[in-house]
């Protein structure tokens, strides 16, 4: 421009350098922006599994872009492999764990046997947990989380209840001995038998199983 010599060609040659210097500079910010939304994504809501190389070109890519217009072309086709990568991250789901969790946490464990099953479950349930708070569980570790937990809840052994068995008692109690002294003769069966599984039962309440009472 300052040049008064300057020939219709060098102006026609200025103005197309200019021209090209925005057109790249433009493409450059486009890559950063894509770059820096790649760089945005939280990846502690992803499977860790492939993230490897995802972090290792970006810090690749984090060197390239100090110097975006000088490696504009590397640095566009850097930028494209990060957008296919993190493409194919699959999303974390732990959403099923977290639930199974609440659930294990209500139970009421003074209403289980005290066996290696109870032991069991109280591991199985701080390893969901400890799987759930880490960031870089993949989903495989917690899905292999949550079967753990869900079969060491289902193998827990109910303390047997009972209730029903004293009403029982109290039942054949009130029978008079006017029936049939067959009949008679299998009801006090019947309340020996009860007597005795209750007296078992309040002895160690864990001895005696459900099925014993019922």
């Amino acid at each position: 421009v300052d040049n008064a010599g300057a020939t219709e060609s060098d102006v026609t040659q200025a103005v197309e350098a200019l021209t090209s210097a925005k057109d790249t500079a433009v493409k450059a910010i486009d890559v950063l922006n894509r770059f820096a939304a790649v760089k945005a994504l939280d990846l502690s809501k992803f499977d860790p599994a492939g993230q490897e190389e995802l972090l290792a070109l970006i810090s690749e890519v984090e060197e390239l872009a100090k110097e975006p217009i000088t490696n504009l072309d590397v640095l566009t086709e850097k930028v494209a492999k990060l957008e296919e990568l993190s493409g194919k991250l699959l999303p974390l789901d732990v959403t099923t764990l977290e639930n199974l969790i609440k659930v294990a946490e209500g139970i009421e464990l003074d209403k289980y046997v005290d066996n290696d099953a109870k032991d069991a479950f109280s591991a199985a349930l701080n390893k969901a947990k400890e799987v759930l708070e880490n960031q870089d569980a993949t989903q495989k570790e917690v899905n292999d989380a949550k079967v753990a937990l869900l079969d060491a809840q289902n193998k827990l052994v109910e303390k047997a209840d009972v209730t029903a068995l004293k009403d029982a008692i109290e039942k054949a109690e009130t029978i008079k001995e006017d029936v049939t002294p067959s009949s008679w003769d299998r009801v006090q069966a019947a309340k020996k038998a009860a007597e005795d599984v209750l007296k078992a039962f309040e002895k160690d309440d864990e001895s005696v199983t459900q099925e014993q009472i019922d």
